[in-house]
């Protein structure tokens, strides 16, 4: 069994990946981790989520070095926050503890930092901005399209109107696809006023509205083309991204030390 620790456990990630890793049967609960100050800590994570007891209390972010010393932990699964994920992967350096990062809205430094620890431990990590298998093979199927078709490009992505940082990452990571297939492009975040567009510019638009889970697509057209190619993915829920860290979880403990992505967990 691949003994599991949940950060952000009360999140509306966390606290799914803590209901799917109880009832796996491969993966076995042994932490849950939260903010430090939240007054459920050292309660029963179960019985805070409504699974019934299952042993494990939630624990402070504070205490986690400490608890990772008494406590032989596999991998810490992460969707928090960048500056968080930032210290819970130089805990997890330090006490060599695997790690999957599916926390997105880095920016450059934070990402090269984070990149350098693990880079420079002996743990491995799957960092990805999405986790599901749809959203891969999406990413499959705009490279094909983009290597093939030199038409304009756009992004259009869409989610719920609690989300933090924009565009997100799974849009970031579909144009830096688009620009490493073509070996140029400048990435475009939304227009406002007189903006022509520029030739091999790359579009990257928001929206925020309710409780859409998450919809991405890219827009191909060509002048004078008489056609337009969409390629869209759209999350119903959130299963898609707990099923892919949980498939993470499993196979990063399993790898030498180094940075992985899905491609990789699903072999594409």
């Amino acid at each position: 069994m691949t003994k599991v620790g949940v950060t952000g456990a009360l999140g509306r990630m966390g606290s799914n990946i803590v209901q799917s890793t109880v009832e796996s049967e491969d993966l076995d609960l042994e932490m849950a981790v939260e903010a430090p100050g939240q007054q459920k800590i050292g309660k029963d994570i179960g019985e805070l989520l409504s699974l019934g007891k299952v042993g494990v209390e939630l624990i402070s972010s504070k205490k986690l070095e400490e608890e990772l010393t008494k406590t032989n932990l596999d991998v810490l699964i992460d969707f928090t926050v960048p500056k968080a994920t930032l210290n819970f992967v130089e805990i997890c350096a330090k006490k060599n503890v695997d790690m999957v990062i599916g926390t997105t809205g880095f920016d450059d430094s934070q990402e090269n930092r984070l990149e350098e620890t693990i880079k420079g431990s002996n743990i491995s990590a799957v960092i990805s901005p999405n986790y599901s298998t749809g959203i891969n093979v999406f990413w499959e199927l705009v490279r094909k399209a983009v290597d093939t078709l030199d038409y304009d490009a756009e992004i259009v992505e869409v989610h719920h109107n609690n989300k933090k940082d924009a565009p997100s990452g799974t849009a970031k990571k579909t144009a830096e696809i688009i620009r490493e297939v073509r070996g140029e492009g400048e990435f475009v975040m939304g227009r406002k006023g007189l903006s022509p567009r520029d030739q091999g510019e790359i579009g990257i638009h928001a929206v925020r509205a309710g409780d859409i889970i998450g919809d991405h697509t890219v827009y191909l057209s060509g002048n004078n083309s008489g056609e337009r190619i969409e390629i869209t993915h759209r999350a119903q829920n959130r299963q898609p991204f707990i099923n892919g860290a949980l498939k993470s979880a499993g196979y990063v403990v399993k790898q030498k030390e180094g940075i992985f992505g899905m491609k990789d967990v699903l072999g594409l």
